[in-house]
């Protein structure tokens, strides 16, 4: 079942032609509920090399922006949610969401995120599905149990 989640959002990325009007050209951004903002926010930006570009507080409310190095969509952190719904709230409770980001080199991702004191919860794997473009793979976890899968393609450095 993951296998088949992988390749719809890995095929998800790839290039491909319209056959009608497009609503939506690209994906701009992600909000993730966190219960400790602090944790949360070193764990992307010390470990993961996320750059935080805004800290945000109203109140007890509390979002971080935080850009990839390679651009394209950002992604915030969110103690509340947009809507005013409760991060702990039955729908958008924090550890329900994985993520798949990009690294051209997973060898090099992997003892990064070692050296940073990350623990993988699995190990560098080249298992994938007929025709898939990822070369290696594997994942950790956020301080909220989301799943992170750290994905070099086909077409990166080997």
């Amino acid at each position: 079942m993951k296998l088949a989640l992988a390749a719809a959002l890995a095929l998800s990325v790839m290039p491909f032609a319209f056959s009608q009007e497009v609503v939506a050209s690209n994906f701009m951004m992600i909000t993730l509920a966190v219960q400790d903002m602090d944790k949360s926010k070193d764990f992307y930006t010390a470990k993961l090399g996320l750059q935080a570009l805004q800290d945000n507080r109203q109140g007890a409310q509390r979002w971080v922006a935080l850009a990839f190095p390679g651009g394209g969509a950002s992604m915030n952190l969110s103690t509340v949610m947009a809507n005013g719904m409760a991060a702990t709230s039955q729908n958008i409770k924090p550890g329900a969401i994985s993520l798949y980001f990009a690294t051209p080199d997973i060898k090099t991702a992997w003892k990064a995120l070692k050296e940073r004191g990350v623990t993988p919860a699995t190990e560098v794997s080249t298992e994938t599905w007929s025709g898939s473009p990822w070369a290696a793979w594997f994942t950790v976890e956020d301080p909220d149990k989301n799943q992170i899968l750290i994905v070099q393609m086909k077409s990166s450095n080997q």
